[in-house]
């Protein structure tokens, strides 16, 4: 869940400037702040500064673009902060009149930290700490012949460690679960245990970047057809119901037009569409009551946390799609209406009636729904089919 808004108050910066732009930021991998950066470079002075980390080769194809149209792209001092020359300030200067600063790092797992990120009351100083430390830099790709390369290199490195790490964690679990330890024996075990499951920047930054790839690559099979939803609830290739084309649609209220319904009594057509739901899947719960049809359940996807959803019939309507959990708020930008229901197709172009079944339609749609919202909190970038609020 977002803890907070810099990425939003960072881009709307970025936005508001007239002539200049001054970055220097030890660690950039916010694929949406980066794009900002992008749409001002032709228009006026960007400079950005960036530590020497191979960690910031995530972006090596934006940053080349921003070089490109006539950017500062430099790095300062050591690959990492163990030898004392690392680069870690976090700052942005506007227009050379305004600087911004804090703890926030642009990461892509930054909004989802405790960060400081607030206007300095001085910009000479910071402006002239920039101009010094510029002077004192190398060009981004400085002694860089193969970005890629050491992009898969990180990403090698760490599988091995996470490899290596789960081996030792099972070995560990085996001992903890030995009722003959001593407590004294236990809590050792249990230290090291921690040490060997790092939560620093350096680990968070890979471990986003592998999960990125991962969702986009689903929310991308999802949206060509190409993954379909199982009974259990599981997103298979090859297995269960496919996944219908339509666009995500967002708005003030609900927008529901020209509903055909059937002669069919309220009930029927709440016990068809029961059945139905009961028929192909199991990770559902089903009840009538007070002519609605309730549908509840927890939805899994890979590489997202499990949400709890709701979904609320009644005849003659579409149905409302509600997450429970996690805390989802209320986003136009995120297909969600101001009730809070999620705005899963647009309804001018599918136009839902009797024959439109949750089981075929809703159900795979609330599964992509969160796939892309998860890959939205990542990139800041809804990559699904959707319409125009």
């Amino acid at each position: 869940m977002t803890k907070n808004n810099y990425r939003d108050d960072i881009c709307n910066l970025i936005n508001s400037s007239k002539s200049s732009i001054k970055i220097a930021v030890s660690w950039f991998t916010d694929i949406c702040i980066v794009n900002e950066l992008v749409s001002k470079a032709g228009h006026l002075s960007v400079e950005l500064l960036l530590s020497a980390d191979d960690m910031n080769m995530f972006r090596h194809q934006q940053f080349r673009e921003l070089i490109n149209l006539g950017a500062k792209v430099r790095k300062l001092g050591s690959k990492n902060a163990i030898t004392g020359t690392f680069m870690h300030s976090k700052f942005i200067i506007i227009d050379n009149s305004r600087a911004y600063g804090g703890s926030y790092n642009f990461t892509k797992n930054a909004p989802t930290n405790y960060e400081q990120f607030q206007e300095y009351s001085s910009v000479t100083d910071t402006l002239n700490q920039f101009e010094n430390w510029i002077e004192d830099s190398q060009d981004f790709f400085y002694g860089v012949d193969n970005p890629d390369a050491i992009v898969a290199e990180l990403l090698r490195k760490y599988s091995e460690d996470e490899n290596a790490r789960q081996v030792i964690q099972e070995n560990i679990s085996t001992h903890m679960l030995n009722s003959t330890l001593s407590l004294e024996k236990k809590i050792s075990i249990s230290t090291i245990s921690s040490l060997i499951n790092p939560t620093d920047e350096r680990t968070e930054i890979i471990k986003s970047e592998i999960k990125t790839q991962a969702l986009t690559s689903l929310a991308g099979g999802m949206t060509t057809g190409n993954q379909r939803i199982t009974q259990s609830g599981a997103i298979s290739p090859s297995q269960g119901l496919p996944i219908r084309a339509h666009k995500f649609h967002g708005g003030n209220t609900p927008m529901f037009h020209s509903l055909k319904t059937s002669n069919l009594s309220s009930y029927a057509r709440l016990m068809i569409q029961k059945k139905g739901i009961e028929r192909q899947f199991d990770f559902l719960k089903c009840e009538i009551k007070k002519h609605l049809l309730i549908v509840q359940g927890i939805f899994k996807a890979p590489n997202c946390e499990p949400y709890e959803v709701q979904i609320i019939y009644q005849a003659g309507l579409a149905p409302s799609v509600f997450v429970k959990r996690p805390n989802i708020g209320v986003d136009v930008r995120n297909h969600i209406y101001s009730n809070g229901s999620l705005c899963l197709f647009y309804p001018l172009e599918t136009k839902w009636s009797d024959k439109h079944s949750i089981s075929t339609y809703t159900i795979p749609w609330v599964f992509e729904w969160i796939v892309n919202y998860e890959l939205r909190k990542l990139t800041g970038e809804w990559l699904a089919p959707e319409q125009a609020h």
